[in-house]
């Protein structure tokens, strides 16, 4: 009897504890990156930020283009995604409660073509030229 009374006492508050442990640690940012047409960008760099921790988390898309970024803290968050050839995408103001997953997905647009002016110029020529006033300094003697 002393044994059932010593786990209900100790036991139950554990028991009762224990949902909010697990929503603690399911806290998350997950989500897909695609293409203008639909189709799923595998590979894809996401990074997830939070700027008053300085936390920094990236990411690699599967084949599927899904990426998921677990175990963070409550708090609010930017994510940003850069594929060569795409379009940038960043996404501030994404709070995150506890035991709260936040779907955040891209679509990345073509990127515009990037144009690059290199000028490479010759060394400039120098002649000697004798100077107008050169003889004015002559020495005499």
């Amino acid at each position: 009897m002393k044994l059932n009374r010593f786990a209900c006492v100790n036991l139950l508050p554990l028991l009762a504890i224990s949902p909010l442990i697990a929503q603690t640690i399911d806290t998350g940012i997950l989500g897909t990156v695609r293409d203008s047409t639909g189709a799923v960008v595998a590979g894809a760099p996401v990074t997830i930020s939070q700027s008053t921790t300085g936390l920094t988390r990236t990411v690699t898309t599967n084949a599927e283009g899904y990426y998921e970024v677990r175990y963070l803290l409550p708090g609010e968050y930017s994510a940003e995604t850069h594929v060569s050839g795409f379009r940038s995408e960043r996404q501030t103001g994404i709070v995150i409660q506890i035991g709260q997953q936040a779907r955040i997905n891209f679509t990345i647009q073509v990127g515009a073509v990037e144009e690059r002016l290199e000028v490479t110029a010759d060394a400039p020529s120098f002649r000697r030229r004798t100077q107008p006033w050169a003889p004015l300094f002559r020495k005499s003697g």
